[in-house]
């Protein structure tokens, strides 16, 4: 298994703060399927689930900087509720 894909969401998240920022690649591979999945079965439409997903992500990206002790539970936040609040 890629050692990467061990390291837990919470140290990935604070690589990405302190500059690290191809640790993201590593969360948005682990969540980018349940991300979409969740965004299609809302809106029903591929392209607007890619497109919806995506704004998760960078919503995201740029709340690591805001919110540094949000960082526990981000990730699946983001990934399954975030993508309501676009």
């Amino acid at each position: 298994m890629d050692r990467e894909m061990e390291t837990t969401d919470n140290t990935l998240a604070a690589e990405c703060r302190t500059g690290n920022t191809m640790k993201f690649r590593v969360l948005v591979e682990r969540y980018k399927k349940p991300a979409y999945f969740f965004a299609l079965n809302m809106v029903d439409n591929p392209d607007d689930a890619y497109d919806l997903s995506q704004e998760a992500f960078i919503k995201a990206y740029r709340s690591l900087e805001t919110s540094p002790g949000q960082h526990k539970l981000i990730w699946q936040v983001t990934a399954r509720h975030g993508v309501l609040r676009v």
